[in-house]
């Protein structure tokens, strides 16, 4: 491996806001410009996706005229050009015992990929695809398939568009700038094609990876078969550095879009069970099992809901006038109630359109960053959309969610594949009950860009305490990487069985914790800490937490 001392990859890492020391400068009329680009932040070695993860606690560096700290941003990093140099900087980490992190693009909910004077190896800028029409792990009975090689620093929007020119599909996440190697997949990774083709882990054939020792090593089905296990759903940061990974290919099926624009007639919403948008989550949760009954493992996407209406933009394999059986479920009972809901002025409507490609149906737009919240998530049982009490109930602690944080970003990802996928158990290690779930729901609560520890704290405490009504209606399972950051009970809601397991593969791939991060196996939070967030905290009118409820109204304004 090359030396440190004779690298050019060897790099200082400054807080994004430093450039604002001089407000007049250039590079603060570009951060401020940028600052809820996802591509500009990704491109920044200290910066996070999420601008909090920047600070340790609330010290950190702030625009324009506050003060100006490292907070959590790490003092020195390495820009990986080449594995080797990946090598390099983890022996000298471990060697002068630092701290090292790892980071691509900072999608990071949890604060993994960064920490208060930390060593970082940066994986942005080494990126790559080579898509190969017959690729084999060697390992016994391996049958040849297409495949796509990843360099460890590629986001998903240049596999998607590479993916497309070839006319195949690859399961990943649904944000464009996402890593494609990075703490997504390690999480499990689900997108909109994993109803069809399973978890982005289920895709996975091969893995390169630096471990702590500084060894490069391969890791597959019969090649380091219980790293592999740990690479596929134990989580991100904590195993190594991965340097490039292979997934399978698809030949690219029939796409098919089904968005809803649909907002609620003004004085129609309500906190009471007759208000329009707790009929809509009702519905919704009916329209769910009405399309897994009828047309199972057929349907995937996203809705976003708010206290002004919701977006549905979902993907259907197979046929539109197939499609649009399923959607017209939906659209003739919303339709029927002209008191409730309302698709005049920006309100977009119903459309059903075939789609010439996976970029077409997604669209080139990717998510919008540099904001703070916390965050919070949960597993819906497939069985659960069968029992008309429970499914009313758990939709209805969904509404209670938009009523106390404004919004729920819902994801019907299950079913299918994903329920097919590893049927004993031991191949992956995501929680067993991504098995048999078909959505998550997923919320958060929005604190201010400059924050106080009492920010800080109500919005952990409101994401963690929203959710108990919801945890108490489902199993202990949720997506590790959008998660709580004090999820109760974290260990069987990450890994159910599989944790016992993923600590001896730690113990043996990295027995000094070279990497440690929170919530991660063997790391910082103990595994029966069950941590209630602080409700010591001063209530305050959140401009944040206005501007986060009224996302959506943008949405539907601009739409």
């Amino acid at each position: 491996a090359s030396q440190l001392s004779d690298s050019d990859s060897l790099i200082d890492v400054s807080p994004p806001a430093q450039a604002c020391l001089s407000p007049e400068s250039a590079g603060c009329e570009m951060l401020l410009g940028q600052f809820t680009n996802a591509g500009y932040r990704s491109g920044l070695p200290g910066g996070m996706q999420m601008p909090a993860w920047e600070a340790n606690g609330t010290v950190g560096c702030y625009t324009p005229g506050e003060p100006c700290l490292q907070g959590a941003v790490p003092v020195k990093g390495v820009k990986v050009e080449k594995k080797e140099d990946a090598a390099a900087a983890i022996n000298f980490g471990r060697q002068h015992n630092l701290r090292v992190v790892v980071k691509s693009t900072g999608h990071d909910y949890l604060g993994r990929s960064t920490a208060p004077g930390s060593f970082l190896i940066w994986m942005h800028g080494y990126t790559g695809t080579e898509f190969m029409d017959s690729f084999t792990t060697g390992c016994p009975g391996a049958s040849p398939t297409t495949a796509v090689r990843v360099l460890g620093g590629t986001q998903w929007g240049e596999v998607y568009e590479k993916a497309d020119s070839r006319n195949v599909v690859v399961v990943g996440g649904n944000a464009l700038t996402v890593g494609a190697a990075g703490g997504y997949v390690q999480g499990g990774g689900h997108g909109a094609l994993s109803p069809t083709f399973g978890l982005a882990v289920d895709n996975v054939l091969e893995v390169e990876i630096v471990t702590a020792d500084g060894q490069i090593r391969n890791a597959s089905a019969c090649e380091n078969p219980e790293l592999f296990f740990a690479l596929r759903g134990g989580g991100g940061g904590n195993w190594g550095v991965i340097v490039s990974i292979v997934y399978k290919t698809h030949p690219r099926p029939s796409l098919v879009d089904f968005t809803a624009l649909v907002g609620y007639v003004p004085g129609a919403f309500g906190s009471n069970k007759e208000g329009a948008m707790r009929y809509f989550m009702k519905l919704y949760g009916q329209w769910i099992r009405h399309l897994d009954s009828t047309q199972p493992g057929k349907w995937s996407g996203y809705g976003l809901i708010d206290k002004n209406g919701f977006l549905l933009k979902k993907l259907f394999v197979g046929s539109a006038a197939d499609a649009q059986t399923g959607a017209y479920w939906l659209q003739s009972r919303l339709q029927e109630r002209t008191d409730l809901f309302t698709t005049s002025f920006q309100f977009g409507g119903y459309t059903v359109r075939a789609c010439s490609s996976f970029m077409d149906w997604h669209g080139p737009e990717t998510d919008t960053t540099g904001s703070n919240f916390a965050i919070a998530d949960r597993l819906v049982p497939t069985a659960s959309f069968y029992n008309d009490t429970l499914r009313d109930d758990i939709y209805d602690s969904i509404a209670d969610l938009v009523q106390e944080n404004g919004h729920v970003t819902h994801m019907l990802l299950g079913g299918g594949k994903v329920a097919e996928a590893d049927p004993h158990h031991n191949e992956t290690s995501v929680n067993p009950l991504w098995r048999s779930s078909l959505t998550v729901p997923t919320t958060g609560a929005a604190f201010e860009r400059v924050f106080s520890k009492s920010d800080l704290d109500r919005a952990r405490y409101q994401a963690w305490s929203s959710m108990s009504r919801l945890r108490s209606l489902t199993p202990d399972a949720a997506y590790y990487n959008e998660a709580d950051y004090y999820e109760p009970n974290w260990v069987q809601t990450f890994w159910g069985p599989h944790y016992d397991r993923l600590l001896q593969v730690k113990s043996d791939v990295d027995p000094t914790g070279v990497f440690t991060c929170w919530q991660c196996v063997g790391g910082t939070r103990g595994r029966n800490q069950n941590i209630i967030p602080s409700s010591s905290f001063t209530v305050v009118p959140s401009l944040a937490a206005f501007l986060f409820s009224c996302v959506f109204a943008l949405l539907l304004a601009f739409a």
